[in-house]
This record gives C-alpha cells, sequence and structure tokens, in this order.
C-alpha cells in the first residue's frame, strides 16, 4: 500500500471515544501549509483521553513535515501503555519530540509525542491561546 493510499484509509477511519475528548484519525498540523493533516500511524490501545499508536515514519522526516509543541504536559490516563511522568521526563530530555495536533474541542489542543523507535503518544490539553483555556 502507498503512503498516500494508507493516509486516506487512515482519514476515513470513524472516531474513537476517549471519555469526554473523541478523537478522529490522528491528525497534525503541516509545517508548509498551517493546516491538519492525516498523520500514518496505528492506534495500538485509546482510553482516558490519551491514545498509544506507533508510526512508520521517522523523526526527521515528521520534524521537517509538522509542527514542533514546546508546552507539552501530558495528562494523566488510566491505559497501561501511556505513564504521563514519563513521557514529560522524555520530552524534557529529548528523548521524545512532540507535535502540535489538530483541536479536537473548544480549547484543546491535541498533542503527539514521538519516539526514534516509532512509539507515539497522544492527548489533549488545554490551549493557552484559547478563551476556553483562561
Amino acid at each position: 500500500m502507498s503512503m498516500a493510499a494508507a493516509l486516506l484509509a487512515l482519514a476515513a477511519a470513524g472516531p474513537v471515544s476517549l471519555g469526554p475528548v473523541s478523537f478522529g484519525p490522528v491528525s497534525l498540523v503541516s509545517v508548509a501549509t498551517g493546516q491538519v493533516e492525516p498523520f500514518l500511524a496505528e492506534t495500538l490501545a485509546a482510553g482516558g483521553g490519551a491514545e498509544c499508536l506507533r508510526t512508520p515514519l521517522s523523526l526527521a522526516l515528521m520534524t521537517e513535515s509538522y509542527v514542533l509543541e514546546d508546552a507539552a504536559r501530558p495528562v494523566p490516563a488510566a491505559l497501561p501503555c501511556y505513564d504521563p511522568a514519563r513521557l514529560a521526563a522524555d520530552l524534557a530530555a529529548g528523548r521524545a519530540v512532540a507535535f502540535l495536533g489538530d483541536a479536537p474541542a473548544p480549547g484543546l489542543r491535541r498533542i503527539l509525542a514521538v519516539y526514534p523507535d516509532g512509539r507515539a503518544y497522544a492527548w489533549a490539553q488545554p490551549d493557552p491561546h484559547s478563551r476556553k483555556a483562561e
């Protein structure tokens, strides 16, 4: 399957309910367009406002293609594969890189943290630029 076909299939997938926030397919903000674009990833687990994923994309390609997020603050979630304290430490130490995603609901932003081996974790956090976040 080509990358374009995989992205189209991902974009056509239905939403996943994660408690109060419902996520559809993973979308990240493009550096080139400033718009959200489908992101190639497989969801391994989802629940409690977070997702555990895996992507075949390299960090080099991702950092050239998607907007970095420097205010990532992993939120608690009841998933065995998701450890917000470790994510925060790994982001601070540069062992993982955070990217800006779509806005799943007013006042929220979606964040995706990715490791060099393809592990990825998504969550929603308050958007400091939104009136809802005040």
